[in-house]
């Protein structure tokens, strides 16, 4: 036991260094924003710590440095004329390009012993933390000691690097009468107990590496290592190389004899790894000649392969389902994330990091439901602000707000919001009744694109009752038949008609009620006017619009008074109950015409009735005491003589005051059972009458006179519009 405790913290103390490779992170409180003005001098401030670009830097007359901070590139780039850092030390790099322009020429020939490392970003890196990072380059090396030449960085200890590449063109001379060691890499020259995953390295032009000597000064014994991806890899303690690719030519110049030449597609050479730490990397260059691996030490590859060119510029390709004939292509622990950290543009060969790009958000309006209204918003100074903009940098805050318009806010709920050209679901957050929605996200090419809103139409019922089928029924128009309930679905804009019967003259329509969900009741409204006479046993319900007619009765859900409604809670469909009530307190009322034919159009209570009997016109039951207003438009051929009540009793008794017996129009209100006559007479019988009357009066001359006005005298006390006619 005693052994084995030894031995734990002799593990321990060894691998401790290495775990500033997941963990190094500073926790300084205060972050340096660096601008082109002031990162030379901010950065090389040793009172601080983390750093943060803020924008695009270019360094005209920059010094390397050694660093040891965190510097996030937020992704924006520094373009320079030389390497960005000299040594790396516990620092942490993220999002940040680095571009060499022109062609850099280091020239340490000068110095046997020095440093003669090099890469883009930095010399060497130790106990580092690299993570989207890329170099683009294309520099010369000269030397006269051993080297590790790097695209990205010359050498690397106890350094993680992920989701990085470097796009470089690098030429190596080397001259000197030592025994040297000379290692280059397209990413990393030399690699000592690190971890690279997800990684890439491919030439600014043909080739990726183009390495030479001076034969006439160099010592035959000077071992040169090439590798497009690493030049040399030593696994260490911790080292794992998986998911990279490379591409590109490696050329070199060397003809010296006794010298060790040892050059692959992939890696020049590889010490101590076994398969499940060095595995699933690939190259797509052609140089056939080439083994992936120029010196294994033992090592059998595990999914180590060549690729067609085109194959690593298919995004399908870096799927965690990808493979080929051989089976998978990549290491599902390493996954490479084409949502929100790759992406791959139409203009170019190889993937890119996503933190360096912009990407447009819009809202597709033609496509929109018109019931809906929608925005973008960008999250800024503590705040989401409604913006015009549709070009948004990465990792910008973005909420889209979708809002149902107040003119349908009771009528429509949003269903969905789409992202055009995509089949994935976007899950929105929503208000109780799906009336407001919101997608937040961060800019990426996964959510880049354009949106656009739909909406569904809430369901709604509406439920016709009696309020007794004893006393009757309620129906759908006029074709249905008599029921006790009807439930029917209404929708914005339709026009419902329903009738209530009384199942008897035993009793009378008396009004439409709203129902609440306690049953208490609101009379039901036509335009005005409370529906509490006969015409109101039809009622014309008209959803979700505006009106002023007197014969609909208009269900919105402002109306006055308001109207009351259900919501299920678990849908938010929403249901309206109406209840036809009807009354005891009846008399019946017939109206019956003295001539068997079609005379005229009658209308009780504004309501036009289908006549088909033309003697008995009307026949129903109506409330005691309510007033009916009777109608009549006489048709073509026919006059209209007067009202006259059945039996003894006067008419008067039955109308108002201002009204009379020859009123086209009157108002009745019973109070016992009632028949009421309408007397008419056709133009073509009073013709007669005044041609007969002519002849006798011409036959007997003016006795004939005197007999005319007397039978005119008798004949007007029959029929009053007799002498008007005439």
């Amino acid at each position: 036991m005693k052994k084995f405790f030894i031995f734990l913290v002799l593990v321990l103390a060894v691998a401790f260094p290495y775990l500033n490779v997941f963990s190094n992170v500073r926790a300084d409180e205060i972050t340096v924003s660096l601008t082109n003005a002031n990162f030379a001098s901010e950065i090389s401030n040793s009172a601080n710590s983390n750093f943060k670009l803020t924008e695009n830097v270019t360094l005209e007359n920059w010094l390397p440095i050694d660093f040891s901070g965190t510097l996030d590139g937020n992704g924006f780039t520094i373009t320079l004329n030389k390497n960005l850092f000299n040594t790396l030390e516990n620092a942490n790099i993220s999002n940040l390009g680095v571009t060499i322009t022109d062609t850099f020429i280091f020239d340490n020939t000068e110095y046997v012993y020095a440093n003669s490392d090099f890469g883009a970003l930095a010399q060497n890196a130790i106990f580092c933390s690299i993570n989207k990072v890329y170099s683009v380059a294309s520099f010369q090396v000269k030397v006269k000691s051993s080297v590790n030449v790097g695209g990205l960085i010359g050498k690397i200890e106890g350094t993680n690097i992920k989701d990085s590449y470097a796009k470089t063109s690098i030429t190596l001379i080397q001259y000197s009468e030592e025994a040297l060691s000379t290692i280059a890499g397209g990413f990393i020259g030399k690699s000592v107990n690190s971890i690279i995953t997800n990684s890439f390295a491919v030439p600014v032009s043909t080739n990726i590496i183009n390495a030479s000597v001076d034969d006439a000064l160099v010592n035959p014994k000077t071992k040169l290592v090439l590798g497009g991806f690493i030049g040399l890899a030593e696994k260490g303690t911790i080292g794992i190389i998986s998911n990279n690719y490379c591409g590109g030519n490696i050329v070199y110049n060397y003809s010296q004899t006794g010298a060790e030449i040892i050059q692959g597609k992939i890696f020049g050479e590889v010490e101590g790894f076994s398969d499940n730490r060095l595995s699933y990397c690939h190259t797509f260059n052609n140089q056939s000649e080439l083994s992936f691996i120029g010196e294994a030490n033992a090592y059998v590859d595990v999914r180590i392969t060549q690729q067609e060119s085109i194959f690593f510029g298919e995004s399908n390709n870096f799927l965690q389902s990808a493979s080929d004939t051989g089976g998978a292509i990549w290491n599902f622990l390493y996954i490479w994330d084409i949502d929100t950290v790759w992406t791959k543009k139409d203009s170019s060969q190889f993937f890119v990091l996503q933190v360096f790009e912009s990407f447009s958000v819009s809202l597709d309006m033609n496509s929109n439901d018109e019931s809906l209204q929608c925005e973008v918003l960008l999250f800024s100074s503590g705040s989401f602000t409604p913006t015009d903009l549709i070009d948004f940098k990465y990792g910008d805050r973005i909420l889209i707000n979708i809002t149902v318009k107040q003119d349908s806010l009771h009528y429509k709920k949003i269903k969905a919001l789409v992202k055009a050209n995509s089949t994935s679901d976007i899950s929105l957050v929503s208000n109780e009744g799906n009336s407001e929605a919101s997608y937040e996200f961060l800019v990426n090419a996964k959510n880049a694109g354009s949106y656009y809103a739909t909406a569904n139409n809430i369901k709604y019922d509406l439920i016709v009752k009696t309020v007794d089928e004893n006393q009757g029924y309620v129906k759908y128009g006029t074709t249905n038949d008599n029921q006790t309930t009807i439930t029917h679905t209404i929708e914005q804009g339709g026009e419902y008609v329903f009738v209530a019967d009384p199942i008897s003259n035993s009793y009378a329509f008396e009004k439409w009620c709203w129902l609440n969900e306690e049953g208490e009741k609101t009379d039901a409204l036509k335009g005005l006017d409370i529906n509490n006479v006969l015409a109101g046993r039809s009622i014309t319900i008209a959803f979700g619009q505006q009106g002023s007619s007197s014969s609909v009765t208009y269900l919105n859900f402002d109306a006055q008074p308001e109207i009351p409604y259900i919501v299920d809670a678990d849908n938010g469909n929403i249901t309206f109950i109406i209840e036809a009530n009807f009354t005891t307190n009846v008399r019946n009322l017939s109206i019956q015409s003295l001539l068997d034919a079609n005379v005229c159009d009658i209308y009780v209570d504004g309501e036009l009735l289908n006549v088909v009997d033309f003697i008995n016109l009307f026949d129903e039951s109506v409330q005691v005491g309510v007033s009916i207003e009777i109608r009549i438009e006489m048709k073509e051929g026919y006059v209209f003589k007067k009202w006259r009540a059945g039996g003894t009793r006067p008419l008067a008794n039955y109308i108002g005051n201002d009204e009379t017996e020859t009123s086209q129009t009157i108002n009745l209100t019973l109070s016992d059972n009632f028949v009421l006559f309408l007397e008419v007479d056709s133009e073509e019988q009073l013709n007669q009458d005044l041609t007969w009357i002519w002849i006798v009066a011409g036959i007997l001359g003016g006795a004939g006179i005197i007999v005319l006005v007397i039978f005119l005298i008798r004949r007007s006390s029959k029929k009053k519009d007799f002498l008007n006619y005439f």
